[in-house]
């Protein structure tokens, strides 16, 4: 700094804090050399903007200084410092980092809820499906209590052929629905397997590649002979340059050996003695500096390379079972829609078939019926029909029957046709009831030997995919959680028999 640049800087301070100096009173100071240089480095050293106060630390020092003391009440204006600055500007950076992964996430759940909603109207079909079995079964129900009620309250009128025509109306118009049902279910079953299939495919060709673990361009151990022979060369360069220079300094002190001191010689071969010793060290040395410097880097790259595919696979192994066990519970979600169909459709082919029988049995005894009629006639024409009388005692649904069908019949006859009738019945019910048990063994069968089959394929991807795991092998769910559930369908299989041949009446 000159003298005009630091007299200048001197003025302009005494100006801005209001010093009642001027260019006078400042340049005699400047005029002999000494003193000006004792200035110029004063105002160098203390004038510097990073030693000078600030507008508002010179406020606050005149304040402070015109009122002798400090303001002992803290302010509620907290000044801003150079650390809480970079503090809220490293708080808004992990803030936009966090907003920005947040926003990934949200991503993601938009996809899965998309993902979602295309699988929601496949089980909204499915759960049409069930509520519909559930409408046809009170729907049956009801038709089976409008069959009690009105068969009880018409036994003894002709309103007996109006109730099986409309009871075989209702149940032609179930059967109906429960045909619609079964061929839509069908269509859906299969187009839920021909989806699966494609998944399968699918994942047969992701597989392999997922399996396959891809060779390192640079093995560890490749790492460490490239190393231990680079160290072998640095080893021999320094040796070599080491060599040299001994030779050289063994050349030089061979000439002043004779004219030196015994004490010369003495220090000579100490030094030579030393620089032994650290040729010795050079080995050593070079291989923790290129451990250090190289070996250590290139390690490290090496293995966070078989940690990120390491973690693809697994993320990837994560994908395949969640896929796989969504595939799993719509399978059964369908199995037992069609279980309930199933049932349905068995119980409406027992009623068909009860209502056939009786409206078979009834042209045979309205004709018995009309041929007494005739006979009556022809006889006695002038007679008319009268009522036939009633059967004493409480009339049962049999014993009215049999009065509305066959009114010549003695009271010991129709006894013996009620039990007829009751073993009859009985019989036709365990007819029923193993029927029931036939088409569902039959449905669970054939069900089981269609998810077999996905089952084996399953397998061949789950085996594919963990051949190079741990336990090689992969379960859906924990190991004892698995085992109780087969406990329970053992249980179940042993039960069914017993629960079929129950008394349910």
């Amino acid at each position: 700094m000159t003298d005009s640049d630091a007299r200048q800087q001197l003025l302009s301070a005494l100006y801005k804090r209001g010093i009642d100096l001027g260019p006078d009173d400042v340049n005699w100071a400047f005029e002999s050399q000494k003193t000006g240089a004792e200035l110029t480095a004063w105002i160098q050293e203390y004038l510097d903007a990073s030693t000078f106060l600030t507008r508002d630390e010179l406020d606050l020092y005149e304040a402070i200084r015109g009122q002798g003391s400090l303001d002992l009440q803290p302010s509620d204006t907290v000044p801003l410092q150079e650390f809480d600055i970079m503090d809220a500007i490293d708080s808004l950076k992990a803030s936009t980092a966090a907003i920005e992964k947040h926003s990934k996430t949200l991503e993601a759940q938009r996809g899965a809820l998309l993902a979602f909603k295309a699988e929601g109207s496949q089980r909204q079909e499915i759960s049409f499906f069930q509520k519909y079995g559930q409408e046809s079964g009170r729907l049956l129900f009801a038709v089976s209590a409008r069959l009690q009620h009105q068969t009880n309250a018409a036994l003894n009128s002709t309103q007996v052929d109006d109730l099986l025509h409309q009871t075989k109306h209702h149940l032609t118009e179930a059967e109906k629905d429960s045909t619609r049902a079964t061929a839509i279910m069908k269509a859906v079953v299969s187009e839920r397997l021909a989806a699966d299939d494609q998944v399968f495919e699918a994942l047969e060709k992701l597989t392999p590649k997922m399996s396959e673990t891809k060779p390192l361009a640079v093995e560890s151990t490749t790492i460490d002979k490239w190393t231990r022979a680079l160290a072998s060369l640095r080893v021999l360069e320094a040796k070599a340059h080491l060599d040299a220079n001994l030779k050289g300094f063994g050349d030089c002190g061979g000439q002043t050996s004779d004219a030196g001191t015994p004490a010369l010689k003495t220090d000579l071969e100490g030094l030579q003695s030393e620089l032994q010793t650290l040729r010795d060290e050079i080995e050593s040395v070079v291989q923790m500096v290129i451990g250090n410097e190289i070996r250590d880097p290139l390690l490290k790259n090496v293995q966070s390379l078989e940690g990120h595919s390491r973690q693809t696979r697994n993320g990837w192994s994560s994908y395949l079972l969640s896929t796989l066990h969504h595939l799993v519970s719509q399978l059964e979600s369908l199995n037992s829609g069609i279980t309930s169909l199933q049932s349905y459709n068995t119980t409406l082919h027992s009623l068909t078939t009860l209502l056939q029988e009786d409206s078979s049995e009834s042209p045979n005894t309205a004709q018995t019926k009309g041929g007494q009629s005739l006979g009556i006639g022809s006889n006695t024409s002038s007679n008319k029909l009268r009522p036939a009388a009633e059967i004493p005692g409480p009339a049962t649904y049999a014993a009215q029957a049999l009065r509305r069908f066959c009114p010549s019949l003695t009271q010991s006859t129709n006894t013996n046709l009620i039990n007829r009738l009751d073993a009859t019945t009985a019989e036709a019910t365990s007819r029923l009831r193993g029927q029931h048990v036939t088409a569902v063994n039959a449905t669970l069968e054939s069900l089981s030997k269609s998810l077999g089959e996905k089952q084996r394929e399953f397998m061949r991807v789950t085996d594919q995919l963990f051949v190079n795991s741990r336990g090689s092998s992969v379960h859906l769910g924990e190991r004892h959680l698995e085992e109780r559930l087969g406990r329970l369908n053992r249980g179940v299989e042993e039960v069914a028999p017993l629960v079929a041949r129950a008394d349910v009446r």
